[in-house]
């Protein structure tokens, strides 16, 4: 096998690298927040290019915490419906990995964090519909969508739009990769942040697979004997 590589002490272990701190995530939140704050339009605002602006910040600050909240793969679009409702809702089902066989959509909590910025987000939409409703920009594909989050239907949650008639989907590339170089995160950096802050927690290894939806059809806690509630 050859000889041994010499161990440098100032060498920085891949542990470090793939894991992100708090300080890390911290500073990139507050990345986002400066970002939405710099965007953000007056009472009166008409000008439709910082409407959407402000609207793109939004939605890319929301997405960025609830990735790390609900641990979310690296994904073109991430599969959160406006149909959530917040204030009932406990679990939602999660499909961001596709796998061979009999596998479905596998549940996520939403921890009161995660309510409350889908909440937060709602209202966004909300005022934002009025505002667009008050410039005569009814019917347009922005504004039914505006509309269809608020109504809680079956449409994505979390949506860009660089014109009234272009809504696209938010992935894990707008949320991680548009961010300040010196701050740039792996594109699943929430889910190894939840998985450690689990185990620091002392959760057991296989309550944490089930958290992180590692589980596949067939395992022991998905029997009608196990009393695992994914809950607690």
């Amino acid at each position: 096998w050859g000889d041994v590589p010499p161990y440098k002490a100032d060498f920085i272990s891949f542990g470090s690298r793939a894991v992100p701190t708090d300080r890390a995530l911290s500073q990139a939140c507050a990345w986002h927040i400066q970002e939405l704050e710099a965007m953000r339009p007056a009472r009166a605002e008409r000008n439709l290019s910082k409407l959407l602006a402000f609207h793109h910040c939004y939605a890319r600050y929301i997405a960025f915490e609830l990735a790390l909240l609900l641990g979310l793969r690296q994904c073109k679009s991430y599969q959160l419906f406006a149909d959530i409702h917040e204030d009932l809702d406990s679990l939602v089902e999660m499909l961001d990995k596709p796998v061979p066989g009999p596998a479905g959509a596998l549940p996520v909590v939403l921890c009161n964090r995660a309510k409350k910025l889908i909440n937060m987000y709602r209202t966004h939409c909300a005022a934002m519909s009025a505002r667009l409703e008050r410039l005569g920009k009814k019917g347009t594909a922005f504004y039914e969508w505006l509309l269809a989050v608020t109504r809680r239907e079956r449409v994505a949650l979390l949506c860009t739009a660089s014109a009234l008639n272009m809504v696209e989907e938010v992935g894990s590339h707008l949320v991680f990769s548009q961010i300040e170089p010196a701050l740039t995160l792996a594109p699943d950096s929430g889910r190894k942040w939840i998985e450690n802050l689990l185990r620091k927690e002392g959760l057991k290894t296989g309550d944490i697979d089930a958290a992180m939806r590692h589980e596949v059809l067939g395992q022991a806690r998905s029997s009608s004997t196990s009393d695992f509630t994914l809950l607690e």
